[in-house]
Formats: structure tokens, C-alpha cells, sequence
């Protein structure tokens, strides 16, 4: 099986950088191969599409679901290239945000129905960019029967750059998962950027997220995408 991806350039510049860095996966050339947990892929690029071959899999994943995976891969890592490309703009400098209230709706893809709900509070606990934090996260796993994976973490958020006046943040939590009576252990990385409505206390924050549940029902690391919105002050 396989399928394609459009590409730029430097989205797939990006993603081959991103892939080495936290998948181990290297994307050396524009046509080969590359293996991780047992899948392997065949990938060829032409300068707009990328395109991938399933070679091997493990019997119990089905094809659809290795593309679903590979594909939040690539999706996540486009929208994150576009929310820094549209930060790069003059700008008004942030100022440090003491305590943020922040929800919204998530794209996760790959899920049926690919929605998710989160919400979040975080923390100023120094002038340097370091927030503590809470953060739920609602994620669906079925509509019939109707099901939901619930999220639980707290975690830190370091403050990783500054682009045109806007803060990067980078937040890695862990915490408790649950589906009904099933309960394990979740944790969660990304990026996210706090952009403020003119000098109001509103913010949206874009964010690009991982996330890894004990209790997903079998799902791999689940890609989610969003914006929130909140205040702050």
C-alpha cells in the first residue's frame, strides 16, 4: 500500500529534522528507506509530494493504521512550520503572564471522531519563562458506544525562544489516564506559543502536541493540534 503527502521543500526539511531528532528516524536522502518498532517504509520524494510505501508491518497493525500514524506525523509537523512562519512578522513584545486560564478543541487525527476538548492552567514560578501547569485533555475513542479517554498531567513549561516578540514554550507533563474502569499513566510534549489580543488579557495559544495514553486502546502516540483560548494577566 501506499499513499502521498504534499510537500514543500522546507516542510520536508523540517520534518526529516524533526523525525531524526525525536523518532530516530532518519530521512537522509530523498528516496529510501526507514524503520522503527517493527514497520518499515519506503519513501520517495519529487519536490511536491512525498511518497510513502508500507514494505513491512507487524500483523496486528493494518495498513490504514500505519498511514494514520505516519500521517499525524507529517500533518502535526506542517502545522507547527506554518504557526512559526506566521510569527514571523513584527510584533509588539509579550510581557510574562503570571496565571493562564486557557480551553478549546483540538484536531487529532487519525481518531474517530477526530476532536479532542482541553483544557489548562498554568503558573508563573520565575522570570525566566518556566510555568507549572495543569492540563486535561478529553480525547474520544468511540461514538458507539460513546467513549472517552480522560487525561490528567501536571507538568513544566519552559519558554525555548522568542521569534518577533512571541514566546515559544515547550510543555512536557505526565500524570493519570482513564476509560471507564480502565486507569493508567499518560504524558504529553509539544510546543505551544501564548499570543495576546491587542493589550487585553485575552490570549489564543496554537498548539502542537504529542501525546501517549496506557489506556488509548492500543494506539500509538497520538498527534493533536489545536488552539486554545483564555485569559491571563
Amino acid at each position: 500500500m501506499s499513499f502521498k503527502i504534499p510537500l514543500t521543500p522546507p516542510q520536508f526539511n523540517a520534518k526529516a529534522d524533526q523525525l531524526r531528532r525525536e523518532q530516530g528516524i532518519s530521512l537522509d536522502t530523498y528516496r529510501g528507506q526507514a524503520s522503527k518498532s517493527g514497520v518499515t517504509l519506503g519513501y520517495d520524494y519529487d519536490g511536491q509530494n512525498l511518497t510513502i510505501d508500507i514494505v513491512k508491518k507487524p500483523f496486528f497493525l493494518s495498513a490504514a493504521k500505519v498511514q494514520s500514524i505516519v500521517s499525524g506525523w507529517l500533518n502535526a509537523a506542517i502545522v507547527l512550520f506554518a504557526v512559526l512562519l506566521c510569527l514571523a512578522v513584527p510584533m509588539k513584545a509579550q510581557q510574562g503572564i503570571a496565571n493562564l486560564y486557557m480551553a478549546g478543541l483540538s484536531a487529532q487525527p487519525g481518531a474517530s471522531p477526530a476532536i479532542a476538548g482541553t483544557a489548562l492552567y498554568a503558573h508563573q514560578i520565575n522570570t525566566s519563562g518556566t510555568y507549572a501547569f495543569t492540563l486535561i485533555d478529553a480525547l474520544p475513542a468511540s461514538v458507539k458506544p460513546f467513549a472517552v479517554n480522560t487525561n490528567i498531567g501536571i507538568g513544566i513549561a519552559q519558554r525555548i525562544a522568542t521569534i518577533a516578540g512571541r514566546d515559544i514554550f515547550v510543555p512536557t507533563a505526565a500524570g493519570i489516564s482513564w476509560n471507564g474502569p480502565n486507569t493508567g499513566w499518560a504524558w504529553s510534549t509539544g510546543v505551544g506559543v501564548p499570543i495576546q489580543y491587542k493589550t487585553t488579557h485575552w490570549y489564543a495559544m496554537p498548539t502542537v502536541r504529542i501525546l501517549k495514553s496506557s489506556v488509548s486502546g492500543g494506539s500509538d502516540i497520538q498527534p493533536i493540534f489545536g488552539v486554545l483560548i483564555g485569559t491571563g494577566q
